[in-house]
């Protein structure tokens, strides 16, 4: 969501035809796509911004434009201070959501915290961090052993090892609420797709303050999260294991 270019009109009684004309600008964006200057027709810069790390927004008197465009999907309200997200107002000042998440803790730990860093992460709906999926952390290449059901793979993701299930997961039918069978060989999703997207979302959550859990004295249990893929939600359990090690135990369409 980087906004490109801003069009307006400037109307009062005393003003020529040439200047309640429609005027253009072109939107110079910082790396996340929150406007930093807006250049007239004539190439001269007409408005420019200087953004403290969480959005709290300054710029000059003289400027002969202005833009309320803030963080992806934010305007700013100049009452309240806040920036409208959609789903929430969020505040530059502290850094947060004025509100809980809609979603719950499904996003992130932090029902009311914003992107763990704003220089390349955004919340366009406020909902959900961005980006997501394959702009995470890649998966090396797999090693593997058994087949059908009994299919488990091994790669490094960065400097992490991860263990995947991928038999458990994939290679059979899922008994949902109800007693409803779900089956993820029915969609159009294959296990390199779905371990991605899984592996990017435990590395989303861990950036926002999550931590996955590791066997032994009080565990509880493990992560268990859910990711949109394609249309589709998955469901997924993770660990880390005592050996520094990640396993995705098992994963299901929901």
């Amino acid at each position: 969501m980087v906004p490109l270019a801003q069009t307006e009109r400037i109307l009062a009684s005393d003003l020529t035809q040439e200047e309640v004309d429609r005027r253009f600008f072109a939107i110079a964006t910082d790396l996340v796509g929150a406007p930093t200057e807006l250049v007239d027709e004539a190439g001269d810069i007409a408005w420019r911004s200087r953004s403290t790390l969480w959005g709290t927004t300054a710029w000059a008197r003289s400027s002969t434009a202005y833009t309320p465009l803030r963080f992806p999907g934010q305007y700013y309200d100049a009452e309240s201070g806040l920036h409208y997200n959609l789903h929430r107002h969020y505040d530059p000042e502290t850094g947060r959501y004025t509100s809980p998440d809609p979603l719950g803790l499904a996003p992130a730990p932090n029902p009311v915290g914003y992107v763990h860093n704003p220089h390349t992460m955004s919340d366009p709906l406020g909902l959900s961090p961005y980006p997501q999926g394959g702009d995470g952390p890649k998966i090396g290449e797999y090693t593997s052993k058994g087949e059908g059901q009994d299919l488990k793979r091994s790669a490094m993701v960065g400097d992490d090892q991860w263990h995947f299930n991928t038999g458990h997961g994939y290679d059979r039918a899922h008994t949902g609420p109800g007693g409803v069978q779900n089956d993820l060989r029915t969609t159009n999703l294959n296990p390199d797709q779905i371990e991605q997207e899984i592996v990017s979302d435990v590395y989303r959550y861990m950036d926002n303050g999550g931590t996955v859990p590791t066997p032994g004295p009080g565990f509880s249990g493990p992560l268990e999260r859910s990711v949109h893929i394609d249309g589709h939600d998955v469901g997924y359990r993770v660990i880390k294991r005592p050996d520094g090690a990640y396993q995705l135990s098992t994963y299901w369409l929901n």
